[in-house]
């Protein structure tokens, strides 16, 4: 596993990268961490009693005569064009 993991990140373990890089020479390293990451990770949703998430009913469309303008503000930069942009 080392020999896998050493040149991704950058240690001394191994000096052929393209070995350790191909995905055949990692797979079997990953696989059971992976599994192991998984199992914990179903563990905690089962310990937690976690559920699906339920998405609410979506809103109604909003019609045209249901939006107001309530504040309407203009923003001037003072100076000249070439002030402005120094």
């Amino acid at each position: 596993m080392r020999a896998a993991f050493g040149t991704i990140f950058g240690d001394e373990w191994t000096s052929n990268g393209a070995e350790a890089t191909d995905p055949k020479n990692v797979q079997p390293d990953v696989r059971p961490l992976v599994k192991q990451a998984a199992e914990a990770m179903a563990a905690f949703v089962k310990k937690r009693g976690f559920e699906p998430y339920a998405a609410p009913d979506p809103l109604p469309p909003i019609e045209p005569g249901a939006v107001a303008l309530v504040v309407w503000m203009a923003v001037e930069a003072e100076g000249t064009p070439e002030e402005i942009r120094t």
